[in-house]
């Protein structure tokens, strides 16, 4: 497999169709909806985070199908005069999905430790991921990579119940 960085230089026409195909192969519904175990996004969101800075990951086969992705954005405080370089910043791992033909080879795991170390790397302070409750497998992946769950949020778009997990340490 081939991991690349997914970028607003490198998301063209062909990739994002790739990366909206992928999404409808994994869940459930075509649509924001309570029970997709990740959160439902449109091109325009998925173009908005590339340009806004997000970054993302792709696993691709040799012969080019895309089978793993996620994205990663990016908040920073503040700056001022009293502000400490990296403080409160955070990183988020968000949209975490692998086809469900190449489950059970570690590439969910790929993606959040790439994606940890590309934060840290970055000198994010914090690491942070919504993980919806009723995702077992998602919650139990995170867990075993240090991510603490310490409160609740709610989806905007769907009113789905998520944990807020943030990485406890580095890896």
């Amino acid at each position: 497999y081939d991991i690349i960085l997914l970028h607003s230089d490198n998301v063209d026409d062909t990739t994002l169709a790739k990366m909206m195909a992928l999404q409808d192969k994994t869940t459930l519904f075509q649509q924001p909806h309570p029970d997709n175990t990740i959160a439902y996004k449109t091109e325009e969101d998925v173009i908005a985070h590339c340009s806004g800075g997000g970054l993302g990951l792709g696993i691709f086969t040799a012969a080019g199908e895309l089978i793993g992705q996620t994205m990663l954005s990016f908040k920073q405080p503040v700056s001022g005069p009293f502000a400490k370089k990296g403080e409160n910043s955070q990183a988020n791992i968000e949209w975490l999905m692998v086809d469900d033909d190449y489950r059970k080879n570690g590439l969910s795991g790929s993606l959040i430790y790439l994606s940890v170390l590309i934060a840290e790397s970055s000198g994010m302070s914090q690491v942070h991921a919504n993980v919806r409750m009723h995702n077992d497998k998602a919650l139990t992946k995170f867990a075993g990579f240090g991510f603490i769950f310490a409160g609740t949020v709610v989806n905007q778009k769907d009113g789905s119940a998520h944990f807020n997990a943030f990485c406890a340490s580095g890896l």
